[in-house]
């Protein structure tokens, strides 16, 4: 037997079970045991059966020892691990989006920068109340694994086996797709055979065997992440850890609003309030998105990302409704809004609140624009969407993106 898989064995158990006994079987029988043949009876008569996932939560519990014994994560994150996720009382029960977003983080080895955006997007932006239904975990399960794992392109072809489910027209359009995809890469969790229930909500023990099975596939090894994070100062308190973060963030957002600041005062740089009130040239205004977006790091071509900007007018200069559709586009293209259509519901309420929206020409992004909370209008209420985008309205939207992104 490998005696370090024996003492993780063991370790796990003592972990798991503080303060009880771990129960070891030895070869032979103690003293004054009952005779084998009623000892068989007994065991017959009593034998409770497994649940259905474990055996794959005794394999994840040993892949996910490395964040139960590392310095960087808290105890709170440790008592997750071992009283909601490790419990097999708990596995019938639907898992608690904190602890969903919390083994997303944790599992896919996010980066601790961006950890909190992308969790806010794709854990907790798609939560029902304290949990998160089946459908919305695994698209945004799919969304995360994009970023070091899986192909964000997807083929008509290869979704094809997917078809077997027989409940796929009831899984909602936005996530139809990205459960498809899931399905062919075969990490959905064990309970999915021909059919995947969409609208119910995600249970401890469907979320363990979908984690179980991402960790397989991609061979993620917990290991190394978690002892380069302790080795940076394993003798930090957590406070000080979620301190420097903080303020790691705050710093990164100064220089990117010093980095937009410049790129708009490029041609007058007086100064001058006329320079913020003056339209901004075409050529700038791609250079922003370009800058705020980090569009160079995407998988498009100059030419797809520029048909955003420059493809939106014919004049040296933009209007606020093409500048507002184009945004949008480029947000899906960063992967910082999902790629969809407005709801009925966005469109209703930017209809209600804009009084010239009639006159928009892209009415779902503009109205998506303004469910994300980056366009504002007028003080009467106006968007006066033909007008031209000034410096000043370009500057207020690149902050929004800031600090609502970044």
């Amino acid at each position: 037997m490998n005696i370090s898989k024996f003492i993780t064995g063991i370790v796990i158990a003592a972990m798991l079970f503080p303060g009880g006994s771990v129960p070891l079987y030895a070869a032979n029988e103690p003293a004054g045991a009952e005779p084998a043949s009623e000892k068989s009876n007994l065991l017959n008569s009593t034998t409770v059966e497994r649940h259905w996932v474990y055996n794959e939560l005794a394999a994840f519990k040993q892949l996910m020892l490395p964040v139960i014994l590392s310095n960087s994560t808290t105890e709170k994150n440790k008592n997750v691990l071992k009283q909601y996720i490790f419990n097999e009382a708990q596995l019938d029960e639907a898992i608690l989006i904190d602890h969903w977003a919390f083994l997303l983080g944790e599992v896919l080895q996010l980066p601790i920068e961006k950890k909190d955006q992308l969790l806010a997007m794709y854990a907790y932006g798609l939560s029902t109340g304290d949990g998160i239904k089946r459908e919305d975990a695994v698209g945004g399960l799919f969304k995360l694994l994009t970023f070091d794992f899986l192909s964000g392109q997807i083929s008509a072809a290869e979704l094809e086996p997917a078809n077997v489910l027989k409940d796929v027209d009831s899984i909602s359009e936005r996530q139809r797709v990205l459960v498809r995809k899931v399905y062919c890469e075969g990490i959905l969790d064990a309970t999915v055979k021909d059919m995947f229930r969409p609208g119910d909500p995600l249970m401890v023990a469907e979320a363990v065997s979908m984690l179980y099975r991402v960790m397989e596939k991609y061979d993620i090894d917990l290991s190394d992440t978690v002892n380069k994070n302790d080795a940076l100062n394993p003798q930090q308190h957590w406070a000080d850890r979620e301190f420097e973060t903080a303020i790691n963030e705050v710093n990164e957002k100064a220089e990117r609003i010093k980095g937009v600041q410049q790129i708009i005062r490029k041609t007058g740089a007086d100064g001058s309030v006329s320079l913020l009130d003056s339209a901004i040239t075409i050529d700038k205004w791609n250079e922003l998105l370009l800058y705020i977006l980090e569009l160079e790091k995407t998988k498009y071509e100059k030419d797809f990302l520029e048909a955003y900007t420059y493809g939106l007018t014919r004049d040296k200069y933009i209007t606020r409704a093409s500048a507002a559709a184009g945004m949008v586009k480029l947000l899906h293209a960063a992967e910082l809004v999902e790629w969809r259509d407005a709801t009925e519901e966005e469109k209703a309420a930017a209809a209600s609140y804009f009084t010239d929206y009639a006159k928009v020409w892209d009415q779902s992004k503009f109205s998506i624009a303004f469910a994300e909370g980056l366009i504002k209008g007028y003080e009467n209420c106006s968007f006066r969407p033909e007008q031209p985008l000034t410096n000043g309205e370009a500057l207020a939207l690149m902050l929004r993106i800031i600090d609502k992104y970044n």
